[in-house]
């Protein structure tokens, strides 16, 4: 039986998937370094007067704890796809469900953040803004939270869903026999 499409195309997209987002998490480290630090200014406002509270400072160092753990399964699962490893599958599945509930999680918080802390976070920069434009920014902000939670949910929806194929399971139960002398063989 040969490999099901399926394995090798979740295989390419976890490896680069997970590659490209652990690279966003050292961008983002980096980044928050500068701004808990206070070395980096925007024009006239210095980022550490964006007023996060410590709810948020804590909220942001788990997400990046969170990401760097969900990017590091989604490589590892990826290369172990494209090996046709069993396991791989089995993590596979599991990161789909976790990454479906931390992006339900993620965007609860951040929806909610942006709805009761933005307004202080607003007036802490100095920058004079109307009310008409601290609510266009928050609606913005909620729209572009929803919009981007969609690709990593449909990812985690289709790996769960073609992972847990059949076909899928049964090719990769099989891999794990010896056709020869019927035993079954771990992964090595």
């Amino acid at each position: 039986m040969d490999r099901p499409t399926s394995v090798t195309v979740f295989g390419v997209i976890n490896t680069c998937y997970g590659v490209l987002s652990l690279c966003l998490v050292v961008f983002s480290l980096l980044f928050q370094a500068l701004v808990y630090s206070g070395l980096w200014e925007i024009g006239n406002i210095s980022l550490d007067a964006w007023g996060m509270s410590t709810f948020q400072m804590i909220y942001s160092i788990i997400g990046l704890l969170a990401s760097t753990a969900l990017s590091t399964l989604l490589t590892v699962t990826g290369a172990g796809l494209l090996s046709g490893k069993s396991w791989a599958r089995r993590g596979s599945v599991l990161y789909a469900k976790i990454g479906a509930i931390v992006v339900a999680i993620n965007v609860v918080i951040t929806i909610g953040i942006t709805m009761l802390v933005s307004d202080a976070m607003y007036e802490a920069t100095g920058v004079e803004l109307t009310q008409e434009q601290i609510d266009f920014t928050k609606r913005m902000s909620v729209v572009g939270t929803l919009i981007s939670a969609l690709v990593p949910l449909v990812h985690c929806a289709l790996v769960y869903r073609f992972m847990n194929a059949k076909h899928v399971i049964a090719w990769f139960e099989k891999a794990e026999w010896d056709g020869d002398d019927g035993v079954r063989h771990a992964d090595e």
